[in-house]
């Protein structure tokens, strides 16, 4: 039998209980997951602020739809770990909701620049990089419908057989032999091309399933020059991956990131992980290792305060 309180022991409703409310008034209504009665698309007003169109019925914007967030560990530590004035990237940017934190938390004098190869969520990835709602200080962003690996040309986008339940999923492929669903033809670009070697990145953020290790290695002068202060990333493999031993031979020092009902939380990345389902498999590598632990350190779910709540 379900747990009817289980609700209040989730950092998404514990730290903003009008969303627990939005809730209760939902099923009241009878709007339970998967019924006739969901939308097929709303707007909803994220915790900062900025509101964003979301398909209740797939799994990233019922994420958004329900708990009024997605990859709550992941916005988080965006929200902890990148400053007001620097540069943000955003790879694997999907409809935009990590878009739209980094440019709330960069703030005018920054800048965040996102990639997403996938033609329809990179339209609505453009709507909200392009929108600035009154009242918000937003940094401009700069979109790329292209996917990131180690090679500039073309190569096509698996989306799996679960497109539209799922819209996260979708993988680069080399031709349309591999993988297990419908394809697409997709640009590819590198991070070394993209990226002047002036510029400083404060945050990246990376989720590309299974394909970070190729983008790592089309960002080898990046990653050489110091360019990236922060990079938080999926990773599937058992500790130390390819990917993790990639960021490491680089300077970087690795944490696995978990939440708590009360908090984040860093781990030092030295063995297998035990990660929760709510949480994914998330790691951050960094350059600054104290200044993670420092900006980890502090109670509370900075990104959960509330400027609103969603459509109901």
């Amino acid at each position: 039998m379900p747990n009817p309180l289980k609700p209040l022991t989730m950092p998404e409703y514990f730290f903003r209980p009008s969303q627990l409310l939005l809730r209760i008034r939902r099923l009241l209504s009878g709007v339970v997951a998967g019924s006739d009665r969901m939308p097929e698309s709303d707007r909803v007003r994220l915790p900062w602020g900025h509101t964003i169109t979301v398909r209740p019925r797939e799994v990233i914007g019922a994420a958004i739809w329900w708990y009024g967030i997605f990859d709550l560990i992941v916005t988080e530590a965006i929200w902890r770990l990148l400053d007001e004035g620097e540069t943000a990237l955003d790879i694997g940017a999907n409809l935009g909701q990590m878009t739209s934190l980094m440019r709330y938390r960069a703030g005018p004098a920054g800048k965040v620049i996102a990639f997403e190869p996938h033609p329809t969520l990179f339209a609505e990835l453009s709507v909200i990089a392009q929108e600035t709602p009154p009242g918000l200080r937003l940094a401009p962003a700069e979109t790329h419908q292209s996917a990131l690996s180690d090679h500039e040309g073309e190569a096509f986008l698996d989306l799996g057989n679960q497109w539209e339940g799922n819209r996260g999923l979708a993988k680069v492929v080399g031709d349309t032999s591999a993988g297990t669903g419908s394809k697409l033809k997709v640009q590819l670009t590198t991070l070394d091309r993209i990226l002047s070697p002036e510029t400083k990145v404060g945050v990246c953020k990376i989720d590309v399933e299974g394909h970070e290790a190729a983008v790592f290695k089309g960002a080898a002068r990046v990653l050489a020059q110091r360019g990236i202060r922060d990079i938080i990333f999926e990773d599937f493999q058992p500790y130390p991956g390819a990917v993790h031993q990639l960021l490491m031979d680089h300077g970087f020092t690795l944490f696995s990131l978990h939440s708590r009902l009360w908090r984040p939380v860093l781990q030092p990345a030295s063995g297998p992980a035990q990660f929760s389902t709510h949480d994914g498999v998330n790691y951050l590598g960094t350059l600054d290792p104290e200044r993670a632990r420092q900006r980890f350190k502090s109670s509370g779910w900075f990104v959960l305060r509330s400027r609103g709540i969603g459509h109901g």
